[in-house]
């Protein structure tokens, strides 16, 4: 078969079509992408959130610093080769007339961080006990939005922190950043304090520090830092969208149902509801506006059941909005996704398949053939001489696989009775004090994983230095010895993964593997969270094989047990298409597995967002994506690359059971191509619909975008 590509001048985008993000994100930032740092950063200020009551804007109740002193009001100071310039705005401000620009530019260095810190001095100490938070004006100057860390010390030195995380794609748009003072969280870097416990009555340093790599320009405003206190807990009508106990996923022919719910709406008063859902594609689904009335010693109006139609696999993002006396009050969304089951055989085990995801587990119906699971120290304790798991008897431990999934099991969080630290406040993190009583511990936790059906054992979660493990690569080497040598005692035919790095971090890959933990593990593990899968991944998973055939390994698996798109960072609609697009990457350059992180976000505190199922189990796009790719490519066997596409186009060719399936994109917007000689092809798209197309002379002409399809070929 023949391909030729064709690509229209002015190619339009397609992102921004509706779904939860404010506004399109741009190509410059869909590349520059920080992903690895989101993956490990350890708190953030929560500043996401589109659902709920709609609240006026409020200023601070008691301004720190509006950025209006001629003098500053603040010091400044770097580290390593940062160049910072600060600047007042006139005529452009939140808070008085004002603001700060704050500027950070790069170094000429090629590698390495830099950082520009502000501080503000209160002598005497400063009360802030009568406020409950912290609170700033934020506007980011480019399409990335950086993030910062806020420091507050208390009399005595000790030091308590934040790391803030705003919203992104708001270029140009003031966001509020709030930090609760119950948020903040005491640093073992600084002087101890015994009750780890902020006294806000005595604060004598506020610190904000901007930290980036050496090759990264920051910019960004600030205005209107101060105090703030909770307003009054709202207590207007609240609008609810749920839905019936079959659930917010339907299979093909089984329709919709909405279920409208409205709260605390007082006796006599009227509110309308207005309802609108759209499909992954923009096409309205569902359109009506309701009318409710309060009623006397009522609370809970009876629910309305909107049922709409289910015209086959897609995503459907549904939004309500509450209004009464012509002023929105209340928001709400829900999602609904139809998913076409997968073929019988399809459904069954099978450890040689690359789809994986956790966290959550399980099939879900989503196709997913491997999962992970977890011992960590810290939920072991030693109990006259005997471990205890939780709440188990002292002694017993007896996890158990799901027959349907394969899994890799990992470690991590030294127990605190074997931690060298135990006194730190990362006391996880650290070798055993002896390394003995941990291959004990060790063989006992093998032991059990292997009587529940367990095979595959990764040695630390992300043991990089200053992640979660602290000490020289000497110690990450020697715990990857002794946890090898445990598991091959107990289960010789167990494999061994390892180093588990949070990304392609080189200079850690190369020491471990320098050092001789090539001899420790039977296959590799990585974690590959990083930017747009389109720019580097595969680059990326070609240097980590050159990196082991140097060392004497290139012929062993490579394993993704961690890698997902935080929609915070990502529109939802990118994150559907980076997870496609990254899958097809890794098969092509032979990644034994994948785990997608992750399938269910498990905390409803702010909803992590890297999940592709939300807290409240309604999916995102990327869970219909998911759902496809399995049901369409699970048992295909990778051919390669798809020929003749244009410079933006890409295509990788499967075989399966007798049929051709190209997998298609276009990593810049819209193209077309054309195929032929072909006779019949059917196209599934994205969210899992097909179309059975009719070819002209042979020839078909196919719009490729940036969403994947399925192009699928008798042959």
């Amino acid at each position: 078969m023949r391909l030729a590509a064709q690509v229209p001048s002015g190619s339009r985008d397609l992102l921004g079509c509706g779904f939860a993000a404010e506004g399109d994100m741009s190509m410059e930032w869909s590349l520059r992408l920080a992903f690895a740092l989101l993956a490990v950063s350890g708190l953030f200020a929560e500043v996401f959130g589109a659902a709920g009551p709609v609240r006026p804007e409020r200023q601070a109740d008691r301004i720190l610093d509006s950025f209006e002193s001629e003098t500053p009001l603040y010091g400044t100071w770097t580290r390593g080769k940062a160049t910072s310039k600060l600047t007042a705005r006139t005529g452009y401000a939140k808070e008085g007339t004002r603001s700060l620009l704050v500027e950070l530019e790069p170094s000429a260095d090629k590698k390495g961080r830099h950082s520009l810190n502000m501080v503000w001095r209160f002598d005497p100490p400063a009360d802030w006990s009568a406020h409950d938070g912290l609170m700033m004006w934020y506007q980011s100057q480019t399409a990335k939005s950086p993030g910062f860390t806020v420091n507050v010390i208390e009399e005595g030195g000790a030091n308590y922190w934040l790391h803030v995380r705003p919203k992104p794609r708001m270029a140009g748009k003031w966001q509020a950043i709030k930090l609760r003072h119950d948020a903040w969280q005491w640093s073992w870097e600084g002087p101890e304090d015994k009750d780890k416990k902020l006294d806000l009555s005595k604060i004598t340093q506020l610190r904000v520090e901007i930290r980036a790599a050496a090759e990264e320009r920051v910019v960004f405003s600030l205005d209107g830092l101060g105090l703030y206190n909770e307003p009054p807990p709202y207590a207007g009508p609240v609008l609810g969208l749920s839905c019936t106990k079959d659930g917010f996923l339907r299979p093909p022919g089984k329709d919709y149902t909405l279920v409208v719910q409205v709260s605390r709406l007082a006796a006599g008063k009227e509110t309308t509801v207005e309802l609108h859902g759209v499909d992954y594609w923009g096409e309205t689904k569902l359109r009506k506006t309701l009318t409710f009335r309060g009623e006397e010693g009522v609370d809970k109006l009876p629910n309305r059941y909107i049922n709409f139609a289910n015209d086959g696999p897609n995503y459907i993002d549904v939004r309500g909005t509450l209004h009464m006396d012509g002023e929105l009050l209340y928001r709400a969304e829900r999602a609904f996704a139809c998913i076409a089951p997968q073929q019988e055989e399809d459904k069954k085990a099978n450890p040689n398949s690359i789809f994986g995801i956790w966290v959550g587990g399980g099939p879900w119906g989503i196709g997913a053939k491997w999962t992970r699971t977890y011992c960590r120290g810290g939920d072991v304790k030693l109990v006259d001489g005997k471990y205890q798991f939780r709440d188990n008897p002292p002694g017993e431990y007896g996890p158990k696989a799901d027959p349907r999934l394969s899994y890799t099991f990992y470690f991590s969080m030294m127990p605190k009775w074997l931690s060298s630290k135990p006194d730190r406040a990362d006391w996880q993190k650290w070798s055993p004090k002896n390394w003995d009583d941990y291959d004990k511990f060790l063989q006992w936790v093998i032991t059990g994983a292997k009587a529940g059906g367990f095979t595959h054992y990764e040695v630390w979660n992300e043991p990089v230095p200053y992640a979660y493990w602290m000490g020289p690569m000497e110690s990450v080497v020697k715990l990857h010895e002794v946890t090898y040598k445990a598991i091959k005692k107990v289960q010789p035919d167990a494999v061994v993964l390892g180093p588990c790095p949070y990304s392609f971090v080189w200079d850690y890959i190369e020491e471990y593997f320098r050092l001789g933990g090539a001899k420790w593990i039977d296959d590799v593990v990585i974690h590959a969270y990083s930017g747009n899968p389109d720019i580097d991944f595969a680059a990326n998973l070609r240097k980590l094989k050159a990196v082991m055939a140097k060392y004497g390994i290139g012929d062993r698996d490579v394993y993704i047990t961690e890698m997902g798109y935080s929609t915070p960072g990502v529109t939802e609609r990118e994150q559907a298409q980076f997870m496609v697009r990254a899958y097809m990457y890794a098969w092509s350059e032979g990644v034994r597995l994948l785990t997608w992180h992750m399938l269910w976000d498990y905390s409803g505190a702010g909803d992590p967002g890297h999940a592709i199922l939300r807290h409240d189990h309604t999916p995102r796009p990327a869970y219909a994506a998911y759902a496809t790719m399995t049901r369409v490519l699970e048992r295909a066997k990778h051919l390669g690359s798809v020929d003749g596409l244009s410079r933006t186009q890409r295509g990788f060719r499967f075989e399966k059971r007798g049929r051709t399936i190209r997998v298609l994109w276009d990593t810049e917007g819209e193209s077309r191509l054309t195929l032929s000689p072909v006779t019949s092809i059917e196209v599934v798209n994205l969210m899992g619909g097909i179309s059975s197309l009719q070819p002209a002379n042979g020839k078909l002409a196919l719009s490729i975008t940036r969403d994947p399809i399925y192009v699928v070929t008798e042959e």
